[in-house]
């Protein structure tokens, strides 16, 4: 099914006949609303992938202000209508930096077109911020591996990181014992259902992901747990819904110390550049760990 499409325009003839073009083309409309202000509250409401927006709204409140507003709250790209709008209107809105304009009247394939470029170019730019959240995600741990010197803070804190660095909905690491039990845990961006797969988890009872993991090398990655069987009784099925889980197995040598989750949303899925940096992440990790349990050892041994 095609992207979602708000769209704010005050002339009712012209709305229902831009509603007919975009079902045509199988869109799907999530509003039509006529004022900046009702554009602003349904965007907030309905996250469509793209805004329609006329340029001259009545009321206090018009398209460029409410599109500006969109974009800085929401980060959803606007492409504009517009029949007429004076030059200081037109500098307003390139200021808004639109992902392209619909002139009034329109053919039907132009406007589709353009929509169609428009959420092309969102969703590459969605991708590069994801990559973007990764070298940086990238570079706090190995600061992060260098300052902790225990294993609860250490991988709590790069959970933390994960999540700071925008782009990952939730991150948990799992640390097991060699029997594949839970010895202790990290999470970010997670609620109390982390609680029910810890307990899991402490009785070897690990998510049909995590199992993967701990039997492969490279990164398991699932798209949409609920429709997955195996996901069906997981505690963190409500949490993964809708988003693209990645899942890995923190291992240094020939020790695997436990294992890294992360989720990102089902749109922004993760590339062939991203998957072997969330590989090198966790190798970052669990040499981290190896060190830390080195130094333990000859700690214990009054070395």
């Amino acid at each position: 099914m095609k992207e979602e499409i708000l769209i704010v325009e005050d002339e009712r003839i012209v709305a229902e006949d831009v509603r007919m073009i975009l079902k045509n083309f199988g869109y799907r409309v999530s509003s039509i609303v006529s004022s900046g202000e009702d554009a602003v509250r349904k965007a907030g409401e309905d996250l469509p992938d793209l805004v329609l927006m006329d340029i001259v709204l009545k009321g206090e409140m018009d398209g460029v202000e409410a599109a500006d507003r969109i974009r800085s709250a929401f980060h959803i790209p606007v492409v504009y209508l517009t029949a007429y709008a004076d030059g200081a209107t037109l500098k307003r809105a390139r200021v808004t930096e639109p992902y392209g304009y619909v002139i009034k009247p329109f053919a039907d394939k132009e406007l589709c077109c353009i929509i169609e470029m428009a959420l092309y170019k969102s969703q590459r730019e969605k991708r590069l911020e994801q990559l973007a959240a990764v070298m940086c995600t990238i570079r706090n741990i190995d600061q992060i591996t260098t300052e902790e010197k225990t294993p609860g803070r250490l991988i709590r804190r790069i959970c933390e990181s994960f999540i700071e660095a925008r782009g990952y909905c939730h991150a948990w690491i799992a640390l097991i014992d060699e029997s594949g039990r839970l010895v202790d845990a990290g999470k970010s961006g997670m609620g109390e259902e982390f609680s029910q797969a810890e307990a899991c988890m402490k009785l070897g009872e690990l998510p049909d992901c995590a199992r993967q993991a701990i039997g492969q090398s490279e990164v398991v990655r699932i798209r949409n747990p609920s429709s997955v069987s195996a996901c069906a009784a997981c505690p963190l099925l409500k949490r993964c819904d809708g988003r693209e889980t990645l899942t890995v197995r923190l291992e240094a040598g020939e020790t695997i110390y436990g294992l890294l989750s992360v989720s990102i949303p089902a749109d922004l899925a993760a590339g062939e550049v991203e998957l072997p940096l969330l590989g090198e992440v966790a190798g970052d990790i669990a040499f981290a760990l190896r060190s830390i349990r080195l130094e333990e050892i000859r700690r214990g041994r009054g070395v």
